[in-house]
């Protein structure tokens, strides 16, 4: 079932070649396969095989072919991966082996890589579909949200996502792509707040200081300073954050 290329330096003569190159296209040009999923390419002259993307209905390519069998197992393999034993295919299932479904499975991986957005976190678009593709992952849990027709109402939904888990309010704050006021820490509550795991501090950019027992603040790879309190800590790094536009632990009021 492997895709076939043409191969140069061929023993028969040119003439030859040509001939039945003629021969070939004045035979299958504009004629059906008797498979399904499988196409004749006039272009390169080879059997094309192609499977729905169930999102979109779109076809996938899955290679071109020297022979109609060929690129029908092909067919046949994907749509096995697709839809297991509901799978409509051109020869008996149960003849494909283990290493033909995961050829087939590794196509079909590669054209629904997720591709980020260029703009927002937890979107993307995948190959050969035009809605934006929302998810979350949050402690290494990812989670799929739905498809979108927009981006920012993508994003949207994926903010949403994060808000409702009720994970720890300093990693809302590094997912979230619109950051609301009620997303801050609040001045009267912020020790309420629970202290991730792995982590010393509740806050963005701040983590204690063993060798020194205060507070360390850093923008980045920037050290901003040592501080006696977390939250002494913590206001100083929202001050260099909010200088160059980044977000802040807490509110910065609007001049």
């Amino acid at each position: 079932m492997r895709p076939q290329f043409a191969i140069a330096g061929s023993h028969a003569s040119k003439g030859s070649r040509l001939a039945s190159r003629r021969s070939t296209r004045t035979c299958r040009a504009g004629v059906a396969s008797d498979f399904t999923g499988v196409a004749w390419h006039e272009t390169i002259q080879q059997w094309q095989a192609h499977v729905p993307d169930p999102v979109s209905g779109k076809p996938i390519s899955l290679g071109l072919f020297g022979s109609q069998r060929d690129a029908a197992q092909a067919f046949d393999c994907a749509s096995i991966v697709l839809k297991g034993d509901s799978a409509s295919t051109n020869f008996p299932s149960d003849t494909y082996t283990k290493d033909d479904l995961f050829r087939a499975e590794r196509i079909l991986k590669d054209f629904w890589r997720p591709r980020p957005s260029s703009q927002y976190r937890g979107v993307y678009r995948t190959r050969g579909s035009s809605k934006w593709r929302a998810e979350v992952e949050l402690h290494g849990v990812k989670q799929f949200i739905d498809n979108f027709d927009d981006e920012l109402e993508a994003a949207n939904a994926a903010d949403n996502a994060v808000r409702s888990t009720g994970v720890e309010r300093v990693l809302q704050l590094q997912t979230l792509n619109f950051v609301r006021d009620e997303d801050h820490f609040k001045e009267n509550t912020w020790e309420e707040e629970v202290i991730p795991r792995g982590a010393s501090s509740r806050f963005l950019g701040v983590s204690f200081h063993q060798p020194s027992a205060m507070y360390l603040a850093r923008l980045g790879r920037k050290h901003v300073g040592l501080y006696p309190t977390e939250l002494e800590a913590a206001k100083a790094f929202d001050e260099a954050s909010h200088a160059v536009g980044g977000v802040t632990n807490f509110r910065i009021p609007s001049k």
